[in-house]
């Protein structure tokens, strides 16, 4: 599931080729992707056509399209899907495509259980995958915000992963901020020193950067088509050895699938 580094990879190769333009069509094949209006592929498009794209912003997990007129476009991945631009209009798609005036177009493909909503600004808050967590990347994320956010009677994992607390952390980079910060994804928040939060703070930002650099994780198609180079360090590894000590990497189950070293971690 693309999380927040597939997110902002996704933003960053899109803004220049949706920013401004005038959405003329909307094709739309599969129907049951469109949440809101429920699976209303019609009103869908007739809600979209003519509007312009003023900015694209990501909350968490999710894709924000803000349009003329008070109108916004999220779009949430889910388990994941391809979202490119093209330099012609469509004529068809297996997905969602926007056609602008022009010229040009923008086609959502492969998105098995991915989301559309459309609704109008001031009901942002009613759509359920906008979650109102902290972004981690933001300046405003500090050790001590951080340890006021995380609640104390939690684990690590469970914390960094409730979208409400912190929007765009998953499973996957979880697993990879515990590896680096060298602490146990199952410790309770409680436990964790002042400098903690500063050594955890520090790894959340880098770790979401590194990936972020590297194009997401392997797996991940950007805009451009190119695949992902991040390979984590712990997620998905388990009875390999660790690449800081070798020691072979665990998985558990509590919930969802987690992964660590049992050496290096405490």
């Amino acid at each position: 599931m693309p999380e927040l580094p597939e997110v902002e990879i996704a933003r960053l190769g899109l803004a220049s080729c949706v920013t401004d333009r005038e959405i003329e069509s909307v094709l739309v094949h599969r129907r049951q992707s469109i949440r809101t209006p429920r699976e209303d592929s019609e009103s869908f498009a007739l809600m979209l056509r003519g509007h312009r794209v003023l900015r694209l912003q990501r909350q968490g997990k999710a894709l924000l399209f803000s349009c003329s007129r008070g109108l916004v476009m999220v779009f949430h991945f889910k388990l994941g899907a391809f979202v490119r631009c093209h330099d012609y209009a469509l004529a068809e798609t297996n997905g969602v495509c926007m056609n602008f005036a022009g010229n040009g177009s923008l086609e959502f493909s492969d998105m098995g259980l991915s989301e559309f909503h459309l609704v109008p600004v001031d009901e942002l808050s009613s759509v359920q995958v906008i979650k109102p967590g902290l972004d981690p990347l933001s300046r405003a994320l500090s050790p001590q915000r951080l340890a006021r956010v995380l609640p104390a009677n939690r684990q690590l994992k469970a914390a960094m992963t409730d979208q409400d607390i912190l929007a765009g952390i998953g499973n996957t980079y979880s697993d990879e901020i515990c590896w680096r910060a060298r602490m146990m994804p199952t410790r309770k928040v409680s436990s964790l020193s002042n400098q903690d939060f500063a050594v955890l703070t520090h790894e959340i930002k880098a770790t979401l950067r590194e990936a972020i650099r590297k194009g997401g994780e392997r797996g991940f198609r950007g805009p451009d088509g190119r695949e992902g180079r991040y390979e984590p360090a712990v997620h998905g590894k388990d009875g390999r050895p660790c690449p800081r000590d070798g020691a072979l990497i665990t998985a558990i189950s509590a919930g969802r699938k987690t992964y660590y070293c049992p050496a290096c971690q405490e």
